[in-house]
């Protein structure tokens, strides 16, 4: 009997893809056959802002390209750390003698919507509402990558990707059954995790091993990442000016709260709480803190640090290659960091502690149906991996911060214009301004005592002592913005991506001014204009010229209300 020729293909087609089935791993069963393949012009990789950014600015720049925005986590909401996560504080530094940003772009339009505290529920209505205003965007939700296609010249070919869910015992993401191809011409890394950049072979460089002095301790890798925070929603919050906490009202207002260094260094309790749970790798910090909404009982925390965490380890990549293999021993993963920082919130001792911080002496923890309590759907991840201007052919096993686009000196010893400073070097490729303070982070519980063992906040004085000296500005605050060169955006190794997220090639000190949202959204915007010039041009970024360059800046302040000047 003769079989029809469409049947053939499909049997012939099933058994072809039938050799290349993942076997059963770590995190649940991955699925067994990808569905037909997509194809899009340009593929955005991340919920953060820096990717909802990059995708909304191409789209409308190059409205004739199909642009898909890949978002890797579970959660419905729009934006990521900014509203999954639970952060819903802006952070804003200015000028002295100025009362408005330097970053403008996306960030200025999304804050005038949004204000200093936000709802974290509206603001993802107000990035989803943009993004699917952009007919040409085709969104892929709670998707993550399985596998990177490149050809011989290192360009980016094609994505497989699958279906990610939460585990609803234990809190772990693991693999779903839903399993997608799809093919682009140019590709945006605006993840927290750089999970394309790393899984494309960008020569990263993970936490702060270019920092001097780090490449070995004890003689062992040294990975170490800024310690990670679980945003968590309270209510009872008494708002007042007293103590060492200042609840600030904005003009719709919505409060915010920020401070605690002194009952982090004298408070009885609170010393007692760190004391027990800092060694387990968790510890309450100087707090921040916004109301969920100007009319919300609720505010949503910063306050509890979760040190060790390695931000690229996923339970679902457990004895998969797209698992670390240079994680430091005694680190965690996201998942299991998540977990057991819900637990430590559940604890008696954490919310005596809790409370001692002023205007707090009332609160409670919200809790959901099942008395859990009410969390970021994912970690405030502040450092991942950094991506090196060092090519992968040369790529060598010691790197220090001048291997990096932006170092630390552009940052603290910023210029007042094009003719002066550490930063005036990017000033002819400049895609936008970069300004906060030096805020480096702990990396372990021990970074949060001095050397008799007192607590001590903020850190970065603590950590890197010549900070004192080479920083002219107040409290860790550079005099001037930074620009930021469209050489932190891109990598030579794979030269059809670009880097809005957190892999940008940013030095490990530098990135503790650059990591806020309002500065990667400006880097989104960035990386969206480049990667439409990219499409329309048929060039890939790393190819460039400085005419090229000019072309985007032009669009940046002339469509997008960038700001490139000081």
């Amino acid at each position: 009997m003769k079989l029809k020729k469409g049947i053939l293909v499909f049997i012939l087609l099933s058994f072809i893809t039938s050799i290349f089935i993942s076997p059963a791993v770590h995190g649940g069963e991955r699925g067994d056959i990808a569905t037909a393949g997509d194809e899009a012009d340009i593929l955005v990789y991340g919920g953060e802002l820096g990717a909802i950014s990059s995708a909304i600015t191409a789209a409308a720049e190059t409205p004739e390209a199909r642009v898909a925005l890949v978002i890797p986590y579970t959660s419905p909401l729009y934006g990521g750390l900014a509203a999954a996560g639970g952060q819903n504080f802006w952070d804003l530094r200015f000028r002295p003698g100025e009362n408005k940003p330097v970053q403008q772009g996306s960030f200025a339009r999304w804050l005038e919507q949004t204000g200093r505290y936000y709802n974290t529920n509206m603001f993802s209505r107000i990035l989803e509402e943009e993004v699917k205003g952009n007919e040409n965007i085709t969104v892929y939700p709670s998707m993550d990558i399985l596998d990177v296609e490149k050809d011989s010249q290192g360009r980016i070919l094609k994505l497989t990707l699958q279906e990610i869910k939460r585990e609803s015992e234990s809190g772990r993401i693991i693999w779903g059954e839903k399993k997608q191809q799809i093919e682009a011409e140019i590709f945006i890394d605006g993840s927290m995790d750089g999970r394309l950049a790393r899984l494309a072979e960008v020569p990263l460089v993970t936490g702060r091993k270019d920092w001097p002095g780090m490449d070995t301790i004890d003689g062992e890798s040294n990975f170490s990442q800024q310690a990670a925070t679980l945003m968590f929603k309270v209510t009872g919050v008494r708002p007042a000016e007293y103590g060492d906490m200042i609840f600030h009202r904005a003009p719709d207002g919505s409060v915010g709260a920020y401070g605690g260094s002194a009952s982090l260094a004298d408070d009885p309790i609170i010393k007692s709480f760190n004391e027990k749970y800092g060694p387990q790798g968790f510890a309450l910090k100087p707090l921040n803190a916004a109301q969920n909404g100007v009319y919300s009982q609720e505010f949503w925390v910063n306050a509890l640090l979760v040190f060790k965490v390695d931000g690229r380890a996923h339970y679902r990549d457990r004895d998969t290659e797209n698992y670390p293999s240079d994680k430091e021993a005694g680190s965690l993963e996201t998942d299991e960091a998540w977990a057991r920082a819900r637990e430590v919130l559940l604890q008696e001792e954490f919310l005596e502690a809790f409370r001692q911080f002023p205007g707090f002496s009332e609160a409670h923890l919200v809790l959901d149906q099942n008395g859990e309590p009410i969390t970021g759907d994912m970690l405030y991840l502040r450092e991942t991996v950094h991506a090196s201007k060092i090519p992968t052919d040369k790529n060598k096993d010691s790197f220090g911060e001048r291997d990096f686009t932006i170092t630390p000196d552009m940052v603290y010893a910023a210029g007042t214009g094009p003719e002066n400073g550490a930063d005036q070097s990017n000033y002819p490729t400049r895609i936008g301004l970069g300004y906060y303070w030096l805020d480096i982070n702990a990396y372990e519980y021990q970074d949060m005592k001095d050397e008799k063992g007192s607590p001590v906040w903020p850190v970065t004085q603590f950590l890197r002592p010549e900070f004192k000296r080479i920083v002219p500005g107040p409290g860790g605050l550079p005099s001037q913005p930074v620009y930021i060169p469209f050489e932190a955006l891109h990598s030579q190794s794979v030269p059809n991506l670009l880097l809005p997220g957190y892999a940008a090639g940013i030095s490990s000190f530098a990135w503790s001014a650059l990591r806020v949202l309002p500065c990667i959204t400006v880097m989104g915007d960035a990386a969206g204009v480049g990667a439409a010039h990219s499409f329309r041009e048929g060039l890939d970024p790393a190819d460039f010229s400085d005419e090229d360059i000019e072309k985007i800046q032009h669009i940046l302040r002339t469509k997008f209300n960038a700001l490139l000047d000081k």
